[in-house]
Order: structure tokens, then sequence, then C-alpha cells
């Protein structure tokens, strides 16, 4: 045998290599044993839309961001235990929010999931009489129905003014941690 069998022979094998490399990545990555995430007690799998879901105290949920994504984001132990003792919450936001679309999204989705997991009934509205929905402010929030107000901000994360949580984000991918940050918070995967 020659070098020039040689030589292909050395680009059959590092081809394979490659070719193996790539698939091998692609399996651990979308189907293989890549699709399988653990936080504490819980297994999250990866769906093929890129979503989360875990099973939690019995019942599926679904995540866009995984709990060490989100964890960082400040929730304070009071107003999860605010949500926590209440059957029913506004959400509201500012109609003309350049992040309206995924306010709305966040709030609807929100919304689902607390009826679903919690039992709570969650009331949509804005800000302003611009729409069919409820006028719901800060200033509708008592300390048995609060109010949640999404809005822009240059910080992510939530606080408390009086009976009001104001949660505030400045990006699409911002407000979906919210959501996701809230959910884990209240669901005790992560601590408040």
């Amino acid at each position: 045998m020659g070098t020039g069998s040689n030589r292909v022979w050395l680009a059959v094998v590092v081809g394979f290599l490659m070719v193996t490399s790539v698939i091998g990545l692609a399996f651990v990555n979308y189907g293989g044993s890549g699709d399988s995430l653990s936080y504490g007690k819980y297994s999250f799998k990866r769906q093929q839309d890129g979503s989360l879901v875990a099973k939690i105290n019995g019942r599926e949920v679904s995540f866009t961001f995984f709990p060490a994504e989100v964890e960082e984001l400040p929730l304070d132990r009071s107003i999860l235990q605010r949500l926590n003792s209440t059957r029913m919450i506004y959400t509201t936001s500012d109609y003309g929010s350049i992040h309206s679309q995924v306010i709305a999204l966040v709030q609807f989705d929100l919304g689902l999931a607390m009826n679903d997991h919690f039992g709570i009934y969650v009331v949509r509205g804005f800000t302003e009489n611009l729409t069919r929905l409820p006028v719901i402010t800060c200033g509708n929030a008592t300390a048995h129905i609060p109010v949640v107000l999404f809005q822009e901000g240059n910080s992510t994360g939530f606080r408390e003014e009086g009976d009001c949580i104001v949660a505030e984000a400045g990006s699409f991918d911002e407000f979906v941690r919210l959501r996701d940050r809230l959910l884990y918070g209240l669901l005790g995967v992560v601590n408040g």
C-alpha cells in the first residue's frame, strides 16, 4: 500500500469521526440523555419547542427558563405568601407599553397556571380605559386581593408597593423570566 491509500484511509477515519461527533452532539442535545435536567429534587424534560416541563406536585408545569436561570431575580418571600394566601388577584399593565404583547402573553399564561395549580382566579386589565378590559391600577389593590402591575423598567424583579406587587423588566425575555420566577417561587422550586 502506498502513501496515497494511507491518506484515503486517514481521510475516511477523520470524516467518520467528524460525522459521528455531529450526530452524537445532536442526539445529546435533542433527544438523548441531554434532554433531562435536574434542579434539586425536580427533573425537567426539554421539549422539541425548547420549553422545559417538570412534574411538580403531581402535575406537569411548563417553563421557558431553567430554575438556575431565574433564581437570582429578586422575589421577596412576603410576595409569595401574599399570593399563596389569596383566591383572586388582578394583573395589569400599560396598554401603550412597547412590551405590551409579551406582557399580555405573560399575564394570560400566568393566569392559566395560577388557576390550574393554585385555584387562584386572575382578572386581567389595563391601567387606562382603552379596551373592554377593566381599568386596574395599584389603587385597586387590597390586603385580600393584590394587584400585580407589569411595567417596563431598567431592572428585572419584583417589589411591593403597599398591597401592589410591581413586576418590572426591560425586554421580552426578561418579562418571560419574571413569569417563570414567580411560578417557581409559588411552586416551591426556587425559594423567595
